[in-house]
């Protein structure tokens, strides 16, 4: 994975420890050396099956799942598991539906697996991330980060390609509605119906109304989207539909008619819907300095170029190399070479350990 998709994720849990206690969702390090537990985890749970043991149902339905995302090793590989935004969140959904008791059981040793509150969290640093990054949803789904910028000559946005596709890395329908329930206990209305409809459209083009994950049925979801869009605005013709079909939905899908009738208001209510327009100006400079920070194909300002400085006489002989990302308010700048790998690792393993 390129720098710029390792930036997005950085910038966002620095974003969301702000707002809530650390876990596994707010930091890379942390996502790594869970990634780390994982591949030992899974190697020991697949041994101690090949030798004739017996695991739980969700144990043997989490090592189904892993499939072979484990192929490559390396640190690198670790690396781009953590920082990926959509691998982060699969990797959360894996340990979170298993017992931490029977890993420690076949493992021999304690292991803290992330919990429901972690996939939670999980789950909205994505809205987070799509909101502020204004990334195209139909590719994250496809574990493809896409940004959308507004293009210059004021047509349709220009989209720029952060990394590719990657099957083995996707978002099923069941999370894409999950994602959307995050956001709307969040009251982040407007991004539940994003997701909701994601949802919706999805489920349409593979020509189903009753799918294999969780039980999820369209009416489901139409009655879900249609009391979040009540929550944004009140639809007296959608309100009186739900009324007439929602209770017969909720049981089947077989009321084709009610389900269409809410689908079609559903369409008129949210194609008029608009995202909140932003007006606090640190949040405004905060969500367009990490668009620049993230967009690589941007040309450099003319009046930024890097340069020696010595800010004191301890770096007179031995000047810092800065790097002016922004100039302003705020000043952005980056410092290179300042601290070694090896450092940066050591001090990063120090402060997990006090954790």
């Amino acid at each position: 994975m390129d720098h710029p998709s390792r930036v997005l994720l950085y910038v966002l849990f620095q974003a969301i420890l702000c707002t809530t206690d650390a876990g596994y969702f707010s930091a890379v390090a942390r996502l790594e050396k869970l990634v780390q537990e994982e591949r030992e985890i899974v190697s020991v749970v697949k041994q101690h099956i090949q030798d004739g043991g017996k695991v739980s149902a969700d144990m043997q339905r989490y090592i189904s799942s892993c499939g072979d995302i484990f192929s490559v090793a390396g640190r690198d590989h670790t690396a781009q598991q953590a920082s990926h935004p959509v691998r982060a969140y699969l990797l959360i959904k894996r340990l979170s539906n298993i017992s931490s008791a029977e890993v420690s059981m076949l493992t021999g040793k304690e292991v803290q697996l992330p919990t429901a509150e972690d996939l939670h969290m999980t789950a909205l640093a994505l809205i987070t991330l799509q909101d502020v990054y204004s990334l195209d949803m139909r590719s994250l789904v496809q574990g493809q980060i896409v940004m959308a910028s507004q293009s210059t000559n004021g047509e349709d946005p220009e989209m720029t390609e952060i990394c590719s596709k990657d099957p083995a890395f996707r978002l099923e329908l069941s999370d894409t509605y999950y994602i959307g329930d995050v956001a709307c206990k969040e009251n982040k209305f407007y991004h539940a119906v994003l997701w909701f409809n994601l949802t919706l459209e999805i489920m349409r083009e593979k020509k189903q109304s009753v799918t294999n994950q969780a039980g999820l049925r369209m009416s489901k979801v139409l009655l879900k989207l249609a009391d979040t869009v009540q929550k944004i605005k009140f639809d007296r013709a959608l309100f009186m539909a739900v009324s007439k079909f929602g209770a017969t939905a909720q049981k089947t899908d077989a009321n084709v008619e009610g389900l269409t009738l809410i689908s079609n208001l559903l369409e008129n209510a949210t194609s008029s819907l608009r995202k909140p327009i932003r007006t606090e100006i640190p949040q405004v400079k905060y969500e367009n300095l990490c668009r620049l920070g993230v967009l690589k194909k941007q040309d450099p300002h003319s009046t930024l170029a890097c340069r020696y400085v010595r800010s004191s006489p301890y770096f007179y002989l031995s000047p810092v190399k800065m790097e002016p990302l922004h100039q302003g308010s705020p000043l952005v700048v980056l410092y290179h070479d300042v601290i070694t790998d090896k450092e940066s690792n050591l001090m990063r393993d120090m402060a997990l350990n006090r954790n």
